[in-house]
């Protein structure tokens, strides 16, 4: 149970969950309800701490660049995000290698 959980501690769970959802299934695939159960929460809580998908997918994005997750960069780099375009040189290098080794 999820219930007795400091909020901030709550957001990084739901947080990790929406990266584990975004590289298999792309980070503007996914949806509440599915981020939700991968993190044992209601697609309402998602909402409460993220607001929008808009604004979700941006802080997926701003988390990938963080935590150098090159598969969502790879993702972000395709549909040219504003965010994943302004990662730094070596990620984008390491997205190059990681798209060409597909």
């Amino acid at each position: 149970m999820t219930s007795n959980l400091k909020p901030e501690f709550r957001k990084k769970m739901i947080m990790s969950a929406a990266l584990v959802l975004a590289e298999k299934r792309g980070y503007k695939n996914i949806t509440r309800a599915q981020i939700g159960k991968q993190a044992n929460v209601s697609p309402a809580l998602v909402s409460r701490y993220f607001g929008t998908m808009d604004r979700l997918q941006v802080d997926i994005m701003q988390a990938a660049v963080r935590k150098e997750i090159i598969p969502i960069l790879a993702q972000g780099m395709v549909d040219k995000n504003r965010i994943a375009r302004r990662a730094p040189q070596h990620l984008k290098d390491r997205v190059k290698e990681f798209i060409g080794d597909m």
